[in-house]
């Protein structure tokens, strides 16, 4: 597509389908993995609600269910929470020895010491599988990230009428969710149940949709799986994003299934592939994120080595 493969901008696309007509999608972002939903009370990459289930509403209608000027919609409820409770089953992938090869577990040990160092403090201890992790004021701000920003920015804008975008795509989703529980007959125990997120020990949420403006961080297990790597995908390998982003790749390629056991990601410099992702475009830039990037390449080879076994 236009905003490059393996990525979308769907709060880009809502507004301009809800409430702007005219309005051009330009914050793409990378799809995000999915696994470990249980350790997340707030969702997207900049930890704008709490809703699953209105997210799931919102996500549908992007990709093909309708909505009427009367708030019915072709959504299903059930089918949707059901979607839920199968997506919170997904668990970290495994690092595959049998096809990628063993870890060195001496480098693995030496490369603890350094993810303790850069990555702990914002993505949670590598031996911590268990405990909630998005929290409302998890969130980083842009400026001192120093990656892409507009993702961030856009949701916290405000719409041509002054309305906070957060706002008006909040009140939005709580219509149509409540018209369509009326549609489908959905009664008042099932509601309380669909209010709760689909993991034990899940309490009532308390919806909220907020524009914060900043980025979140999630826990890393599973991270080796998930390039390319940023909010925007515009980092190829955790290798390249260890390194100063001046020194990162300005154009690659996406779509190759060859996965690098080296630099932890996919295969982006073939020289038979055409480069089909450029960071210098507004939405995609690959800056920013600079933690680790001082590491000699023994102590980052130990970190990228320590990041297979979470």
């Amino acid at each position: 597509t236009a905003l490059g493969p393996g990525r979308v901008d769907a709060f880009g696309s809502a507004r301009a389908f809800l409430f702007e007509p005219g309005y051009a999608p330009v914050n793409p972002v990378s799809y995000p993995f999915i696994w470990g939903l249980y350790r997340v009370d707030w969702f997207h990459y900049d930890n704008n609600t709490t809703s699953i289930l209105q997210r799931n509403f919102g996500q549908a209608l992007g990709v093909g269910a309708v909505v009427d000027d009367k708030n019915t919609s072709t959504l299903h409820p059930r089918n949707l929470y059901r979607l839920e409770e199968l997506a919170t089953k997904l668990k970290p992938p495994t690092w595959p020895k049998e096809i990628l090869g063993a870890i060195d577990e001496d480098s693995a040990k030496r490369g603890k010491v350094h993810y303790d160092k850069h990555c702990a403090a914002c993505h949670g201890k590598g031996d911590d599988k268990t405990s909630i992790f998005n929290k409302k004021d998890s969130l980083y701000d842009v400026t001192k990230l120093g990656t892409d920003p507009l993702r961030a920015e856009m949701f916290a804008q405000k719409l041509p009428d002054g309305t906070p975008f957060a706002k008006a795509i909040g009140d939005k989703m709580e219509v149509i969710m409540k018209q369509s529980f009326i549609d489908n007959k959905v009664d008042e125990k099932e509601q309380e149940k669909f209010a709760r997120a689909p993991w034990e020990g899940s309490t009532v949420v308390n919806v909220e949709w907020v524009g914060p403006g900043k980025y979140g961080a999630r826990p890393l297990h599973g991270v080796w799986a998930s390039g390319p790597f940023l909010h925007n995908g515009s980092v190829p390998t955790i290798d390249d994003l260890l390194q100063p982003a001046s020194k990162r790749p300005e154009k690659f390629f996406v779509g190759n299934r060859e996965f690098d056991r080296v630099k932890l990601g996919y295969v982006s410099d073939r020289k038979d592939q055409v480069p089909n992702f450029d960071t210098t475009i507004d939405g995609n830039r690959n800056t920013g994120h600079e933690y680790g990037t001082k590491l000699v390449d023994r102590d980052r080879q130990d970190l990228l080595e320590y990041l297979k076994s979470l």
